[in-house]
């Protein structure tokens, strides 16, 4: 099928048309346009008005641009001089960037973990915090030390309370099985306070508009 016999279709509205997205499966460019006349939009969103297509083609040729149709189904259809190379390779660009995966990193703890060893396993856990990754804290425990959860519940918190950032725990120190476990995840960042709004002091008023009511004559 050319582009000739492609069957119209009736917009619910032209201006609905020329505020969609170009969608670059349907859009075409420069002399694929094969419309007598075109609404033409500048490269800085200026309406320039109905003209005839190949003014449309010209005016694209000397500034360097593509005229490239935007909204078909709109009568006449909407065309844009753009840089067409550039626009497909930053909405390529944008849709080839994927969000950050967060992931969980367990740090290893024991009831008697020494100082230095706990040091190390906070600075790596703040490592992994900053990093935007959740944290599981795991604490092991053997034989007799199941006896006293509760100790070692408070014992975690204590742990969690030493990291230099604050975080948020979506799993407070819980049993579980034979362990002591709890989750952090980094605080969401926050946007920053706006300033406090500038009170301007309003000017004293002449002298000859005071009050004088009171005064001594």
């Amino acid at each position: 099928m050319t582009f000739n016999d492609r069957p119209e279709e009736k917009p619910d509205s032209d201006s609905e048309d020329r505020n969609k997205p170009i969608d670059d499966k349907r859009f075409r460019v420069n002399h694929q346009i094969r419309v007598p006349e075109i609404r033409l939009i500048s490269p800085d969103g200026e309406q320039l008005g109905v003209v005839p297509t190949e003014h449309g083609l010209r005016l694209a040729k000397e500034i360097g641009l593509d005229l490239v149709e935007v909204a078909p189904n709109s009568k006449p259809p909407v065309c844009r001089l753009l840089d067409f190379g550039k626009f497909h390779y930053e909405r390529n660009k944008k849709t080839s960037v994927k969000p950050k995966m967060v992931t969980t990193k367990t740090i290893k703890l024991r009831p008697k973990t020494d100082s230095h060893d706990l040091a190390t396993k906070l600075k790596h856990a703040t490592r992994f915090l900053q990093s935007g990754d959740r944290v599981r804290f795991v604490m092991r425990l053997r034989g007799r030390e199941k006896a006293y959860m509760d100790r070692w519940m408070d014992k975690m918190r204590e742990m969690i309370g030493m990291l230099p950032d604050k975080v948020n725990i979506t799993t407070p120190p819980k049993p579980d099985g034979g362990a002591i476990v709890a989750v952090c995840e980094p605080l969401a960042q926050q946007a920053p306070p706006r300033p406090p709004r500038e009170v301007k002091e309003r000017a004293p008023a002449p002298a000859d508009e005071l009050s004088v009511a009171g005064t001594p004559d």
